[in-house]
């Protein structure tokens, strides 16, 4: 690289230039780890990767993972590639973290992690933090997909509208029922959502966000006549969330009656 300025006593020098862009960068960093360390969120992750990406190049002129190289042309660190920000300027830039990524997914996880089910749970956690400055009928939603990931061990196609479609899914069988109430204290009150779950997770964030899991989750509910009837052990006792997938529990309000084929 050649700079075409050296330090002087005006205080223009490439020193001068470049220490109150990294402190930018390092304080960005460490305000963004001190403030959200633990609660993920999009603004946050892809900032954070963003200015990683760009003391990298500040420091060290490259990207330390190849992996890396299309989402920092697209944030504009990169600069070697004419599209990138930086390289157009001549100077490092940065652009909106939006021009990165798709919907309200994170950062690339496999740069950082190859454990698929460690993937799979930073999948599932990240697009409900989120949901944590919405209503409690948002969250309470929201909680209740990650309920049905973790029951299903499955990421995609998980909607709770598909539970407010109408009757009992094909050669499912009603075993008892439960108000809303209940049914949302004890999935949020009982043990067995342990790794590789993540619900007891979104709980505590929910809580420590100041919210009442207990009543956004029924909110959630509104709708639902049909809900996965979850166990809490498995064959030794142990506290353990499972679910046969066949097993359904009706829900109902406190204010109602449970349907004749429920108390059957």
């Amino acid at each position: 690289m050649l700079v075409p300025f050296k330090d002087n006593a005006h205080g223009l020098g490439l020193r001068h230039v470049l220490n109150p862009v990294a402190t930018h960068l390092t304080d960005t960093l460490e305000t963004l780890f001190r403030n959200f360390h633990g609660q993920r969120g999009y603004k946050n992750s892809w900032t954070a990767f963003q200015m990683e990406l760009a003391l990298e190049e500040v420091f060290f002129g490259r990207l330390f993972c190849p992996q890396s190289k299309p989402y920092s042309i697209s944030l504009g660190t990169d600069s070697s590639n004419p599209n990138s920000l930086t390289k157009r300027r001549g100077f490092l830039g940065l652009s909106p973290i939006g021009s990165a990524s798709i919907g309200e997914s994170p950062p690339p996880i496999k740069i950082w992690i190859n454990d698929p089910i460690q993937i799979m749970r930073v999948e599932r956690i990240f697009p409900f933090t989120e949901t944590l400055q919405s209503e409690p009928a948002v969250i309470g939603e929201a909680l209740l997909r990650v309920i049905l990931s973790d029951l299903y061990d499955r990421n995609e196609g998980i909607s709770i509208h598909h539970f407010k479609a109408g009757g009992l899914p094909l050669l499912s069988k009603l075993v008892r029922y439960r108000t809303k109430e209940q049914l949302c204290r004890d999935l949020c009150e009982r043990k067995g959502f342990d790794y590789p779950m993540t619900f007891s997770r979104e709980v505590g964030m929910a809580q420590a966000a100041g919210h009442d899991v207990v009543s956004c989750m029924d909110l959630g509910l509104n709708g639902v006549k049909f809900f996965t009837a979850v166990t809490f052990w498995d064959e030794q006792r142990h506290p353990k969330a499972r679910w046969n997938k066949r097993d359904w529990v009706e829900v109902y309000n406190a204010t109602e009656a449970p349907s004749n084929a429920a108390e059957a």
